[in-house]
């Protein structure tokens, strides 16, 4: 495998663009004018907004040089629920990484497929699809060279290989049915029971991962057949004549007992994390209590010393720590326009450009206007933090049920994450596994563009179905 990195279309980093966008809410500032909705609580503890009640106000303060970076700290406290939890989930994957369950599991499966190469690709692609639902993006990196070294193995392209973790990962982010990441953080800011509609959403992943595991099992059919197929013909032609025996007798990770073990203990989080947010009103207290146990079990049944064990759990906690820090600065945009309160200013704008359109054009624009905003943003919690806080009573004060906002805002961010060149997630995975964006994007372009329409689709059933 190529260890090249190739270089690819030169973009600013997340922080510089959510830095442009703090400026460009403080010259807004001065320009736009402030407003407000009139917002009362309920009993249930949602805020509801008066859509008859906005108002033209003077703001209560102007944004200046000292409030403009003390927004920075704001941001970081606003979103600390939130950062505290992403941070106290990535200490047990890291351990469940180091202990090499994963990876256990992983060639496992592939032992089992033997004679069955052809069923290898689509199951690769429904395993990472089943980690995308539950919020592993950057987290599953590691994993794309073991599923390029499998699948190039079985005699495939490395594309085919990239794509099996890349779109089933795409998939099951989009889907999001437990994915703290969107799902979680957006119900959150919009009022919501943590992972409620998680039937509906489970449907979403299984047309999403059934479309990506399809689109990969065609691929390597039609390139195993005929060779000059694949993006990377030559490459791959090559790599046919050379290859050899996939076995070469290097030493496996092996699935034993205590990995199996740690296995079940994380699928039982999911489940329990999924249930007591549904049927028992869990927060994220709740659910960073059942990740700290899953900390202490794989401590345990693999025996690993206290300190080596904390060594371990911040090392994931700082893999997850830029995220963190996107989530505190996406806030302090909220906080710029909170301050300058031209966010009511927004909505009342929006809800104006709406009026007398018909909900299903107002999904669709709602929709390509999140995608867009994706080719230069493409962290979703990021995006979640600036849009929720605005959509939310947008979507009160239209109709729109807030469950559909939320799938919106899902199912416009996840598929082309895994496109557009500006995610560094994909990027990274590229560089890792060395293969050309240009290949990638003549190879993934179609079942991306499959996934957003079938995305649409069931935006337009989901204005039914919660109604």
């Amino acid at each position: 495998m190529s260890n090249k990195v190739r270089k690819g279309i030169n973009v600013p980093h997340v922080y510089v663009i959510l830095f442009m966008v703090m400026v460009i809410v403080t010259i807004l500032s001065f320009i736009v004018p402030s407003g407000e909705y009139i917002r009362s609580v309920g009993e249930n503890g949602q805020t509801f907004v008066d859509p008859d009640s906005f108002k033209y106000i003077e703001p209560v303060e102007q944004i200046t040089l000292v409030s403009f970076f003390q927004a920075f700290y704001e941001g970081m406290i606003k979103a600390s629920s939130v950062i505290f939890i992403l941070l106290i989930c990535a200490g047990p994957l890291e351990l469940l990484d180091y202990s090499g369950a994963i990876e256990g599991g992983i060639n496992k499966l592939v032992g089992a497929m033997r004679g069955k190469e052809a069923l290898l690709p689509p199951a690769l692609t429904i395993v990472f699809t089943i980690l995308g639902m539950i919020g592993f993006q950057e987290g599953a990196l590691p994993f794309y060279p073991l599923a390029v070294a499998m699948v190039v193995a079985l005699g495939y392209d490395r594309v085919a290989g990239v794509g099996t973790a890349a779109l089933g990962i795409a998939a099951g982010f989009t889907g999001g049915a437990l994915n703290l990441f969107t799902t979680g953080i957006s119900q959150q800011i919009i009022g919501l029971p943590l992972y409620s509609g998680l039937g509906f959403r489970m449907i979403g992943v299984a047309v999403f991962g059934g479309l990506a595991a399809a689109y990969v099992h065609f691929y390597c059919a039609k390139i195993k057949k005929d060779p000059t197929k694949s993006v990377i013909a030559a490459e791959y032609m090559e790599q046919l004549e050379k290859q050899k025996e996939p076995d070469d007798g290097s030493e496996k990770t092996q699935l034993t007992g205590m990995r199996v073990l740690c296995l079940l203990g994380l699928l039982a989080t999911i489940v329990l994390q999924g249930y007591g947010s549904i049927n028992l009103g869990w927060g994220m207290p709740e659910i960073s209590a059942m990740w700290m146990m899953l900390t202490f079990f794989i401590i345990i049944v693999f025996r690993i010393g206290p300190s080596q064990a904390c060594l371990i759990f911040a090392k994931g906690a700082q893999k997850m720590l830029p995220a963190a820090l996107t989530l505190g600065v996406a806030n302090a945009v909220m906080v710029l326009m909170e301050k300058a309160q031209i966010i009511d200013t927004a909505i009342h704008a929006l809800v104006q450009g709406f009026d007398g359109k018909s909900p299903v054009i107002i999904v669709l624009i709602l929709y390509l206007a999140i995608i867009f905003f994706n080719s230069f943003v493409t962290t979703g919690s990021g995006k979640a933090m600036i849009l929720m806080p605005i959509l939310a009573p947008f979507a009160q004060i239209i109709n729109i049920p807030k469950q559909v906002v939320v799938l919106i805002f899902q199912y416009g961010d996840g598929p082309t994450n895994y496109f557009f060149p500006t995610s560094g997630v994909l990027m990274a995975g590229l560089s890792m596994c060395g293969v050309d964006y240009k290949a990638w994007a003549k190879f993934s372009w179609k079942i991306i563009l499959l996934i957003q329409t079938a995305g649409f689709i069931l935006l337009i059933a989901s204005l039914k179905v919660f109604a």
